[in-house]
């Protein structure tokens, strides 16, 4: 399996996102992501959001707008097939994990 990012820049100019009906798994829930969930709201694809994960077991627990919290194991194992998006100061790292986990639908998106 090939990993690649499939987007890099900012959330509206996402086509393949946007226009997608697939699940989206949000990869970090740090002090953004309440920002983020606007914005999907905004463009109406919040409600493809299936799960917030992270790596800070703090943040793994609980729900933010009704969407649940987890690590990203629990990601990958129940959605392996899903956009995952990427948003926060640690995008970078973040995708690097995500390809090293065989995760071929990365969206890293810039402000």
């Amino acid at each position: 399996k090939v990993s690649f990012m499939e987007y890099i820049g900012k959330i509206e100019n996402d086509r393949i996102l946007c226009e997608s009906r697939e699940p989206i798994v949000v990869f970090g829930a740090g002090k953004e992501i309440k920002s983020l969930l606007y914005s999907l709201e905004v463009i109406q694809i919040k409600e493809r959001v299936v799960c917030i994960c992270d790596n800070n077991t703090q943040r793994q627990n609980g729900e933010v707008d009704n969407i649940q919290l987890c690590s990203l194991e629990y990601a990958i194992s129940h959605y392996p097939n899903a956009m995952y998006m990427v948003y926060n100061r640690f995008s970078i790292e973040m995708s690097m994990q995500l390809i090293e986990k065989g995760i071929d639908r990365i969206h890293l998106l810039r402000g």
